[in-house]
């Protein structure tokens, strides 16, 4: 639950950090991509292991690939 004192409704800029080497992402996504990327790697691409040791499903593995680009 988000509480704002705001009185329009929160719109997805209201959530983006500022100032990173890839500004089309926000830091954490960048963060995430990365994270991603290097367990992809170091488990040779075995997406059934790297989402384990991410801590996710394995569907939500693919979709993330599909939202970074990540082939």
């Amino acid at each position: 639950m988000l509480l704002s004192e705001q009185t329009r409704p929160l719109l997805p800029q209201d959530f983006l950090l500022e100032g990173s080497a890839d500004s089309s992402l926000p830091e954490l996504w960048r963060q995430e991509k990365e994270a991603i990327i290097e367990v992809l790697k170091r488990t040779g691409y075995n997406r059934s292991v790297a989402s384990r040791e991410l801590g996710m499903s394995r569907k939500t593995l693919y979709n993330k690939m599909k939202r970074y680009a990540i082939k």
